[in-house]
């Protein structure tokens, strides 16, 4: 969803000489992305060009990082992940971002986040994690997966055990 086209919309010079200014960015799926701001009085035409060619990097970093939250909440919720469309991120980024994600949820033993990782991990070789992540890491990535199995088994035991209660 790159954005692929951005125009301005309008120009309304206020009262007081400020500019309401109303951009639009739309992305390759034909949606459109709206932002308005108000500029000082006695910009120039170019210094609003520039600012709008200035925010489509923002635009297009922004939706990366929607597309990344998305996925991540997805393996979170145990939803598949595998094979759907990405228009913003490449499969190694979002290796790295799921890796880093599951790392910090470690480290926060948020236990109940990473209960449905290893359901993503599995759909991978560890040549395949080599190559995405470097040489070695698909060995240690697979080991950390039989850890989070067996927790995810001793959790799913713990809620049986609950309910025998």
């Amino acid at each position: 969803m790159p954005i692929i086209n951005q125009y301005i919309k309008s120009k309304r010079v206020q009262r007081n000489g400020q500019i309401k200014i109303h951009e639009v960015f739309v992305d390759s799926l034909g949606k459109e992305h709206r932002h308005f701001y108000v500029a000082p009085p006695g910009i120039s035409d170019i210094a609003i060009k520039n600012r709008l060619m200035n925010r489509v990097a923002h635009r297009n970093d922004r939706l990366k990082e929607q597309e990344l939250r998305q996925y991540l909440k997805r393996i979170e919720y145990g939803k598949n992940v595998i094979g759907l469309d990405y228009e913003e991120t490449t499969q190694a980024e979002r290796a790295v971002e799921f890796l880093n994600w599951a790392k910090q949820k470690a480290i926060e033993q948020d236990h109940q986040a990473l209960r449905y990782a290893v359901d993503l991990i599995d759909q991978f070789t560890k040549t395949q994690i080599d190559k995405l992540l470097g040489e070695g890491k698909g060995a240690k990535v697979k080991a950390w997966a039989e850890k989070l199995r067996e927790m995810k088994t001793a959790m799913e035991d713990s809620v049986i055990s609950a309910g025998e209660v």
